[in-house]
């Protein structure tokens, strides 16, 4: 399976202006901007638009893992102390019964 990135040509050049790219000389720069991208395919169609992700989805993201990793932590050291917790006497005896 292979990951691609899309990118929309409208936004690609604000980005790149954005970024200290002197678009200008269009006729002779582009073809060097567009050999830094690799090997480029184009396929004509219609797609869902993944928007930037805002800030706000970025904390929230982090957050999120964060508490995801906390969580997974907790759980790991609370099956650490369960097996590391001494037998009880009613459990040694039920081991002796058996």
């Amino acid at each position: 399976m292979s990951f691609k990135k899309c990118v929309s040509i409208l936004e690609l050049a604000p980005a790149l202006v954005g970024a200290g790219l002197n678009l200008e000389n269009l006729e002779t720069t582009l073809g060097a901007v567009m050999k830094c991208f690799g090997c480029i395919e184009l396929e004509e169609s219609w797609g869902l638009r993944q928007p930037p992700e805002t800030e706000d989805q970025k904390k929230a993201r982090v957050l999120l893992q964060m508490e995801l990793d906390k969580i997974a932590k907790q759980a790991k050291e609370d099956a650490k102390k369960e097996t590391e917790k001494p037998l009880s006497e009613e459990e040694i005896a039920e081991m002796k019964a058996e």
